[in-house]
């Protein structure tokens, strides 16, 4: 599984329907709004994220597995 740099989402690489390689890096997307925002704004991906936001992803993916979780409002699940 791999992060979306949007919207944060965790999607599997191996049935990814939108992905864009960019920089010798691959990257995958939940829907094609996130692809779509990730293309406008190609100077602002990929962004480094602090440690603050890194720890803050660490508990939401801790939740979101104990309690399961809700897509966000831009995927086509």
């Amino acid at each position: 599984m791999v992060r979306d740099p949007i919207c944060g989402m965790m999607v599997d690489p191996k049935t990814a329907k939108f992905k864009i390689y960019r920089n010798g890096q691959t990257y995958y997307f939940c829907s094609g709004v996130c692809k779509i925002k990730f293309e406008k704004n190609l100077s602002r991906y990929p962004k480094k994220k602090g440690w603050f936001t890194r720890f803050l992803e660490s508990i939401a993916e801790a939740n979101q597995e104990k309690f399961g979780g809700k897509p966000p409002s831009c995927c086509d699940h």
